[in-house]
């Protein structure tokens, strides 16, 4: 059965917000050639919007952050 990552305690939910948003970026491992149990990439994107409800902080995390760090002159 393919599971999608979850916060599964207080510490991971402190993580979660210690950094600021301004210096979040979400990836992936796709293929995920390391992995026995494939995830479901589906299902961690939902997981994603579910736990950032905030439009403005999604696209920050996945859109604003990532030109920043990757095609800076664009930014």
């Amino acid at each position: 059965m393919r599971r999608p990552l979850r916060i599964i305690d207080e510490k991971d939910k402190a993580a979660k917000t210690a950094v600021k948003k301004e210096q979040k970026a979400w990836g992936t491992d796709y293929p995920h050639p390391n992995v026995k149990e494939m995830p479901n990439d589906g299902e961690q994107v939902d997981l994603f919007a579910q736990t950032i409800t905030d439009e403005a902080t999604r696209r920050r995390i996945l859109v604003d952050n990532p030109t920043k760090l990757y095609w800076p002159e664009n930014a």
